[in-house]
Formats: C-alpha cells, structure tokens, sequence
C-alpha cells in the first residue's frame, strides 16, 4: 500500500467528514458528498489524478487531523542544552535515523509496519513559530473490552459479557530546539494510566 492509499483508506479513523469537506472547500474543490465512500471515490481521488488536489497537501491535512485531536498532552522542559544542541546542531538525528534499520527513514512519511507493543513509525523536523520541531510518532498497542451479549441469570439478572480487543493508538512525542516538549497521546476508550505510557514513550527514545 502506498502512502497515499493508507491516507485515502485511514482518513475516516482521524477526522470526521465535515472537516474533510472543509478542507476541499478551503482548496477551492468540490467538497460534497454524503458518506465517506463517496467522498474518497468521487471527491478525492479524481482530484488527485487531475492534479487539482497534491498529495503533499493531502498528507499535511492528514497528519494535523491524526496528530492534533482527541488526545491526552503531557507538556514538559527539556533542561540539557548539550541535548538540545546535539539533536538540531548536528547530525546526529540523521546518524541515528540513517544507520540503524529498525529506525524510520528521517522527514519521510511513513506508516505502522509491525505489530509490536511499541513502534516508533516516523520522525521528521517540523518549523513552526522561527523554531525547529523533532516529531517522534509511535503505534501503541492497546487493548480495549469490546461487549460482545447479554445472558439472562437466575433469578431474572443478567449479565453482560466482554471480550478483550486489540487495537493500535498514535503516540508522538514533540521537541523544539528552545527546550519545550509535548508527548501526545491517542485518548484510551477507557481509564487508562498516560503517566506509564508516556514514560514508555521516552525510555524507547533514551
């Protein structure tokens, strides 16, 4: 699957179809449609083939959509200035991401290839605000309990049965070169410890 089939085919998991439509609308296209089906087979890939819509444009709006919403920030201070120097003043990030095949390659799109408990999928340098950005995007193996029925009991109870399912969460941790940092985290579908996941999070990346 290229990267534009995995954006074409995820988009409904990371925004809704109102914001899609706006999107196409901002863009000066035609934006209605009444499902998602006819959004990506009549909206989107016909603009894509004409060249009305460029793909880079496309992958921007999906990656603000994935990486900005329905999340947990935790915002930290990043206080080692040798740190901080040697990850935007070097190569070091391009080392690291260039010499190790288990790592993604470096300002790349990139999606999930595995599925590990913990894999960090894409890294790439944002600019924003006259700063640079080190933006580190993880898949989260999580598990959900997903109602499966309802028994009737003894006594006319009952009793509702759940089955465990997995699923995959995004998790991003974000570093400017003037010491700030946010690790963002998909919202859980039940109560869950973000505080042990973030901490994950950063000891993949020590």
């Amino acid at each position: 699957m290229t990267s534009i089939e995995h954006v074409l085919s995820d988009l409904p998991r990371v925004c809704t179809k109102a914001r899609m439509s706006e999107f196409l609308g901002y863009k000066g296209l035609t934006h209605s449609a009444s499902n998602w089906k006819e959004m990506i087979e009549v909206r989107l890939v016909p603009a894509l083939e004409s060249g009305e819509l460029n793909e880079e444009d496309l992958l921007d709006f999906y990656r603000s959509e994935e990486e900005f919403g329905g999340q947990h920030v935790l915002l930290f201070r990043v206080l080692d200035e040798d740190l901080l120097n040697h990850l935007f003043n070097t190569n070091l990030a391009h080392d690291i991401f260039t010499g190790r095949k288990s790592m993604p390659k470096l300002n790349a799109f990139s999606t999930p290839k595995e599925s590990k408990p913990l894999e960090l999928f894409e890294a790439r340098f944002d600019w924003s605000d006259n700063y640079r950005t080190l933006v580190l995007k993880f898949s989260i193996l999580r598990t959900t309990m997903r109602f499966v029925e309802q028994r009737p009991t003894p006594g006319g109870g009952f009793t509702r049965i759940f089955e465990p399912e997995p699923y995959h969460a995004l998790g991003l941790i974000r570093i400017s070169e003037i010491g700030l940092c946010d690790i963002r985290l998909q919202s859980h579908k039940q109560s869950h410890d973000y505080i042990a996941e973030a901490e994950a999070l950063l000891d993949y990346v020590k």
